[in-house]
This record gives structure tokens, C-alpha cells and sequence, in this order.
């Protein structure tokens, strides 16, 4: 919480932080950015995550199931990922880490009830992690890049076409489901 703090007001002033991993010049390696949204963003997860953790701790949750604080840092890890990312692909790979994290978050505690509706949550997730990836094979035969800064140079350059039509509507199919 303190570290997010921290970056929003590293953010506040409105300059954009790059970080790429391995120093692979964008678009081709992971570049990590910082702005004021994203900033804002990871202190929300992490004033909520500080709430959820004390809730789960003193309510007893957290010692239902072995795994539960490295799952909930798993997910966290994948949340703070997603909100930091500047590439739609690694996008995709947060979201199922933090998915990954979700679905074991569901089936902590046990109980036929709590298995099967696990099990419905991960087949459902997966439908939206097929659309969302075709999504972004889509948007990268029409513009021949995932790079969100990228996106924003080249799509206003490109005629519109029906890969670009197709890969909105499964993005939208995608999150729509996942938000569900």
C-alpha cells in the first residue's frame, strides 16, 4: 500500500514511467508503464487487497485451505500486471494469472457446492480466454502489433476492415464474459 502510494505520487505529475524487461526495445519485448491511472489503480487493489487480507485473517477464511495467502498474492501479482502492462498480449497472460489464482480462490474451503460452481467459473473463463486471444490475433493481422502505444499510432492509420470489426466483438465477448 505504502509503495502504491508511493508510485501515484511518483504519477501525479503526469509523466509516463517505461520499464522493459530485458531492455528489449518496444515493440518486441514487455514493457511495464506507470501513468497516473495505473498508479491510481494499484492503490485501489492494494488498499483493498490490505481490507481483504485483514477480513480473511480475522474472520478465520485465510485457514480453511493451505494455499489461500499464496493464492491471494498470486492473484494480486496478476492484478497489479494488468494494470501496469503496455502490450494487449501480456494483458492476456496477467488476466489468466490472476484467473489461475481465482480458481484455486474458489475451490478454498471444499464442499461439493463449491467444486462444481469452480468448475462452472473455469469453463466459463475459458470460453472468454478463447475469444479474448482470438481478439488479439485479430487486431494483430490488421495492424501487426499488440503494443498499446503502437495501437493508438497505427489504428487511427488503418482502413477499417472486417479483421478490425471481428476483433472488437470478441473483445467485447470476452471481457463481457469474464466481467460476468
Amino acid at each position: 500500500l505504502v509503495l502504491a502510494a508511493w508510485l501515484l505520487a511518483q504519477a501525479a505529475g503526469g509523466e509516463i514511467f517505461v520499464y522493459r524487461l530485458g531492455n528489449w526495445q518496444v515493440p518486441f519485448g514487455i514493457a511495464l508503464m506507470l501513468d497516473r491511472l495505473s498508479a491510481l489503480m494499484l492503490l485501489l487493489t492494494a488498499a483493498l487487497a490490505l481490507l481483504v487480507q485483514l477480513y480473511a485473517i480475522g474472520s478465520g477464511w485465510d485457514r480453511r485451505g493451505a494455499h489461500f495467502h499464496a493464492l491471494f498474492q498470486f492473484q494480486l501479482m496478476g492484478l497489479t500486471g494488468a494494470f501496469l502492462t503496455g502490450d494487449a498480449f501480456n494483458l492476456f497472460v496477467f488476466f489468466e494469472v490472476l484467473l489461475i489464482a481465482s480458481y484455486g480462490l474458489m475451490a478454498h474451503g471444499g464442499g461439493g457446492m463449491r467444486l462444481r460452481a469452480s468448475i462452472q467459473y473455469v469453463i466459463t473463463n475459458l470460453a472468454g480466454s478463447a475469444l479474448f486471444l482470438a481478439a488479439l490475433g485479430t487486431i494483430y493481422a490488421a495492424t501487426g502489433t499488440l503494443n498499446m502505444a503502437d495501437l493508438a499510432r497505427v489504428l487511427p492509420q488503418t482502413e477499417p476492415s472486417i479483421n478490425l470489426t471481428l476483433s472488437a466483438l470478441l473483445l467485447l465477448c470476452g471481457f463481457g464474459i469474464k466481467a460476468g
